[in-house]
């Protein structure tokens, strides 16, 4: 009977390009004829956020807005902000041909200067960092399945992870929002703050159902004269669906919800007061689906009755672990000068977050930046922050080889106490969010081939057994295969079970 072969196409995905990408930002911000003149920069935040990314042939395409925020103290004593928005595309060579592209980017400032040229003047240099990583879905064929030629096959359960979907959907948000009854008009918006944070997903075929939250910061400054700022926070719901083609029950997903943008204005109310913000965001919902397979593959054969060749063909698989969205609750003591008298407002930031695997365990290392405008005994409105160092352990059921994620954070809120006169007590929660996976490199059976020109000689051709004394935790595959004799039948004839010896023992080896 002739050898018959059968295979199975098998969609893995690999990571085919990492890397960062360099983007400096420069600019120069002539203030509005109503801002008042600049008498102290207090401080500069440059954010980058990537509006679209895409490969075209062999190149990677990554659209971004940076906006930049300078905060400054005016002529009139009041906390005052200057913004503005630039777009860029970064582009580069991937030097290959990525069959059904995945990617994923993160930005990350690296540093921010700004002075005041004049008055009415700022110059500022930025640089931002965009860490990008490249996922190919490809097919290959491997072999599932041969019959025929006497041939005897090895095979193990397998599982891999298909990324079945990746989409990304842009959103907006607008509402009116209503000030406290307790508080003060507005007169400007100082400093924003919105964070998106997930709630619950469902899946209906070929659609995800996205549930959250968007959770917005305000400190504004009031109407009239030598007011201190004041503080505002909304919680609003989010509802969106994402068409993913593919999509099913039966796919885990990974749901991420950001913010692009978030602008507030003061408006004015049907009384002509001005007791209402003017929400617009912007925000993208990306829904990430798995889809796990169960394979067998090949790992090794040989003929009873011809020479056989198996080649073998590294494939590089990525499993998915874990979906990880954790909340960590970080503390940390901040000084402060000695003439503080007050904590206008307290804010932190993620400025950078990566993630090592050791110890049976993912460790991810957060560098967070609490930030605070506070005014001084003489009335001063003064800037000061303090970076800190955040870790957190992710425990893993397994151990593994090879361990790839890439953690994202956000700040989803941020509180003080003081303790004593010149200390305060910083708490944040901070929400980690990413894919684990794992990634092997099994060798898989491409290709099985009998040389039915070279038929294997027998040894004992008058014997129907071998008798064969066989040491503990000896492999039975490894045994039949010496002796040229089906698996099964030295299982059966032996009432073995397992795949290795539990003691010394004789083994009748039937002659086929």
């Amino acid at each position: 009977m002739e050898l018959s072969v059968s295979r199975q196409a098998v969609v893995i995905n690999e990571m085919v390009y990492e890397g960062n990408l360099e983007q400096s930002v420069e600019s120069d911000v002539l203030l509005p004829d109503y801002c008042p003149d600049i008498v102290k920069i207090l401080r500069c935040f440059c954010t980058a956020k990537v509006i679209s990314s895409q490969i075209v042939g062999d190149k990677l395409t990554v659209d971004l807005s940076c906006a930049l925020k300078v905060y400054y103290l005016g002529n009139d004593g009041n906390i005052r902000c200057s913004e503005q928005r630039l777009p860029y595309t970064k582009s580069c060579d991937l030097k290959m041909q990525v069959q059904d592209p995945i990617v994923d980017v993160c930005c990350r400032t690296d540093y921010v200067n700004c002075r005041a040229v004049n008055q009415r003047r700022f110059e500022i240099r930025c640089a931002v960092t965009l860490e990008c990583r490249v996922f190919s879905r490809k097919s290959e064929e491997v072999v599932c399945d041969a019959d025929g030629a006497g041939i005897q096959l090895r095979s193990a359960s397998s599982e891999i992870t298909e990324i079945a979907g990746d989409v990304s959907c842009q959103f907006t948000m607008h509402e009116d929002l209503q000030l406290g009854a307790a508080k003060p008009a507005v007169q400007s918006v100082i400093r924003q703050e919105c964070v998106a944070r997930l709630g619950d997903y469902k899946v209906i075929s070929g659609k995800v159902v996205v549930k959250g939250e968007l959770m917005v910061h305000l400190l504004y400054q009031p109407d009239g004269e030598g007011m201190a700022p004041e503080i505002m926070e909304y919680s609003l719901p989010i509802s969106q669906i994402v068409d993913v083609e593919g999509v099913d029950e039966d796919c885990q997903c990974e749901v991420e919800l950001g913010v692009i943008s978030g602008e507030f204005a003061p408006k004015v109310n049907l009384e002509g007061e001005s007791r209402l913000f003017a929400m617009d965001c912007s925000l993208n919902a990306r829904v990430r689906s798995h889809r796990r397979q169960q394979l067998q593959l090949i790992t090794d054969c040989y003929s009873t009755e011809f020479d056989c060749h198996m080649e073998k063909v590294p494939m590089a698989c990525m499993n998915l672990i874990k979906v990880v969205e954790e909340t960590c609750a970080h503390k940390a003591m901040v000084d402060l000068p000695s003439d503080v008298r007050s904590v206008i407002d307290l804010f932190c930031t993620v400025a950078d977050a990566s993630s090592r695997y050791e110890g049976g365990a993912v460790l991810i290392t957060a560098k967070l930046v609490y930030g605070m405008f506070c005014q001084s005994e003489s009335g001063e409105i003064t800037y000061h922050e303090q970076p800190e160092e955040c870790e957190y352990k992710i425990p893993l059921e397994e151990s593994y080889d090879s361990v790839i994620f890439a953690p994202r954070g956000a700040v989803l809120s941020c509180s003080y106490s003081m303790v004593g006169a010149d200390k305060l007590e910083c708490r944040a929660d901070v929400l980690l969010c990413g894919c684990i996976y794992s990634v092997t490199r099994p060798s898989v059976a491409a290709s099985i081939v009998c040389d039915t020109t070279k038929p294997k000689e027998r040894e004992c051709e008058d014997a129907s057994l071998i008798i064969y004394y066989a040491e503990r935790d000896e492999d039975i595959w490894d045994i039949a295969k010496r002796y040229n004799t089906s698996l099964a039948a030295v299982m059966s004839e032996n009432s073995l079970e397992g795949g290795r010896l539990c003691e010394k023992r004789m083994l009748l080896i039937p002659v086929v």
